[in-house]
């Protein structure tokens, strides 16, 4: 398998997992294409959710303070696709991302999904 056919393998098994899992409490958006990268690779928009090209994991673009510079790092299961400040039910909802491709997380204290 070519390494092109991978890659769009991992990024198709990403998005039908997302979805077949549910988007949680007020998701009504479509999952936002994948960004494809990799594990420590420059990335250049800060919470940018991506996949893992060899892995499937999913990343998200992340200021690393050393050897310093944005980029792609392992994250937590990203479910479903919200706006910020809408609501959500910690802990049942934990990360998901914003219809751009932008990662969120659900705030315990409010139960409203809040941005980077």
């Amino acid at each position: 398998m070519r390494m092109s056919e991978r890659i769009a393998l991992s990024a198709m098994a990403i998005l039908f997992t997302a979805v077949a899992m549910g988007g949680g409490v007020g998701s009504a958006h479509a999952q936002p294409s994948p960004v494809v990268g990799g594990v420590g690779q420059i990335c250049s928009t800060p919470g940018r959710v991506g996949v893992d090209g060899l892995s499937g994991d999913q990343l998200v673009c992340t200021y690393v303070e050393k050897p310093g510079g944005y980029k792609w790092v392992r994250t937590a299961p990203i479910l479903g696709v919200h706006n910020i400040g809408t609501t959500c039910k910690y802990p049942n909802d934990n990360v998901s991302q914003t219809p751009g491709g932008i990662a969120v997380h659900c705030d315990p204290s409010s139960n409203k999904w809040v941005g980077p």
